[in-house]
């Protein structure tokens, strides 16, 4: 049986199972929560901006150790608006001189990019030449 390529999926990974409300208003279903998932099951991460939201996963230490995870296994990142704060406050984060997004666009952390971007980052599945990942902990 040939396996046909369904392009990617994305999963809203959140403290707590059950809703989110999005910066519209909208309800959106949460499909994991931090503590029944891991990063090791997905290939990337994207952090979206929103103050309200960046400030409440900025207090989850699960939030923070799922983005060093995929920080140290090599796997892009990407953070938009208040989330690239919340990376660069991260020990991952630390990695990075604040105002060099092309040096992290490199290392495949992808900081107020283009959904091109991600995408191409994606595409390159690992960033082997990433600084110091095991100095992050994780």
């Amino acid at each position: 049986m040939a396996l046909k390529e369904e392009g990617a999926m994305a999963k809203i990974i959140a403290p707590k199972s059950g809703m989110i409300t999005g910066a519209s208003g909208d309800k959106i279903k949460v499909d994991k929560s931090f503590l029944a998932s891991s990063s090791v099951l997905f290939d990337a991460v994207y952090v979206p901006g929103g103050k309200k939201s960046i400030n409440a996963l900025s207090e989850e230490a699960d939030a923070i150790h799922f983005m060093n995870e995929m920080f140290k296994h090599f796997k892009p990142i990407a953070c938009d608006n208040e989330a690239v704060d919340m990376f660069h406050n991260s020990p991952a984060g630390n990695k990075f001189n604040k105002s060099d997004e092309k040096e992290a666009a490199e290392q495949g952390v992808i900081l107020n990019g283009s959904p091109v971007d991600l995408i191409d980052a994606i595409s390159h599945h690992r960033f082997w030449d990433r600084k110091n990942p095991a100095q992050v902990p994780a």
